[in-house]
């Protein structure tokens, strides 16, 4: 018996080794595989920063030969130099986008707890947005003046100049790397009608109830809201559906927008729960205070009136001749007359 207790205990301890080997084998390749991206994301943002640098560089010689177009009868001298500067600009765009490329696939990818690698993820999103988006807008700018100047030729009787090509180059739209609706580089936010049309709806369905509840208390009172105040609610209670309808209608009409991001599923869930719990709740005490059943109505009432400091409180939801009716259903009528002791009849057994 002792020897197979031991048996038994040798293999648990062989195993327990085995396995405790296994998970530090596993743990120090993982380690050593974050070194070794760690190793190539510093290596690669550091280029990245290089090429950073020369980009800007290169911008500011761009916008310096710009700057010498005075009228548009000076483009034609400049042409030739402006085509070789962006060209060269967009050169050393294609190096940042060549190294970017490389930095994506460990950066963007992926979420680091490593503070010295989340900074840099933050850097690059920027910075790869901003250098992109300032050529491309660069390149339009450039572009607009030729096509000023291509109309000036049309319109010029003389034939003394020719039209000029636009540059023509491969980075032609605007990029979100990280898609969230911002343009870095640029002022211009992605025209998202479908999140805008969401954000329409769940306003409406707040704004809705709210109104058509004030609603019906102003038909019930007007010690609330007055008859003035309760025409306004009216409109806005309209205004509301409106809204609906054009949250309703940008939704449907924009059912493929590609930059529609959908809703987390916890942010839905939770959405959920207080649209059913705000619209339910609401639903219910309207139902409680002038639905069919008196009970809660009566209880309401006669509790706010037997005090002295909160009788609004049943002023603002009934009128005064609902409360008075209330009043008189729910007292008790004591009978003043005298007892005569002498009428009252006991019977008993034998």
């Amino acid at each position: 018996m002792k020897r197979v207790v031991v048996i038994i205990l040798s293999i648990l301890i062989v195993g327990l080794g085995v396995f405790c080997t296994y998970s530090s084998i596993k743990i120090e390749n993982k380690r050593k595989d974050e070194e070794k991206i760690k190793e190539i994301i510093n290596k690669d943002y550091d280029d990245f920063k290089k090429a950073l640098s020369s980009f800007s560089k290169e911008r500011k010689k761009v916008y310096e030969s710009l700057s010498k177009i005075d009228y548009l009868e000076n483009i034609p001298t400049l042409y030739n130099n402006l085509n070789t500067s962006f060209k060269s600009y967009e050169e050393k765009l294609d190096n940042i986008v060549s190294i970017g490329n490389k930095l994506k696939e460990h950066l963007l990818e992926k979420e680091y707890k490593n503070k010295d690698l989340a900074n840099k993820k933050e850097a690059y999103i920027t910075n790869y947005e901003q250098t992109y988006n300032y050529f491309v807008s660069d390149v339009k700018k450039y572009n607009s003046q030729l096509a000023l100047y291509n109309k000036m030729v049309e319109a010029d009787t003389t034939n003394s100049y020719k039209k000029l090509d636009l540059y023509e180059s491969k980075y032609k739209e605007l990029i979100d790397l990280n898609n969230d609706g911002i343009f870095s580089g640029v002022e211009k936010r992605k025209n998202n009608k479908r999140r805008t049309g969401v954000r329409l709806v769940l306003l409406s369905l707040i704004l809705i109830p709210l109104f058509s509840y004030l609603y019906i208390i102003s038909l019930h009172s007007n010690s609330l809201i007055s008859f003035p105040l309760s025409i306004v609610i009216v409109w806005l209670d309209v205004i509301s559906l409106f809204i609906l309808l054009i949250g309703c209608v940008l939704i449907s009409s924009n059912k493929k927008d590609e930059n529609y991001k959908s809703m987390k599923l916890w942010k839905r869930v939770l959405l959920g729960i207080f649209f059913v719990g705000y619209i339910g709740c609401s639903s219910a005490l309207m139902i409680l205070f002038y639905g069919p059943y008196n009970g809660f109505r009566d209880w309401y009432v006669t509790s706010a009136m037997t005090t002295l400091s909160h009788q609004y409180l049943a002023r603002w939801i009934y009128d005064d001749n609902t409360i008075e009716k209330i009043r008189y259903d729910n007292d008790v009528i004591e009978i003043k007359e005298d007892t005569n002791p002498d009428l009252v009849e006991i019977t008993g057994g034998d």
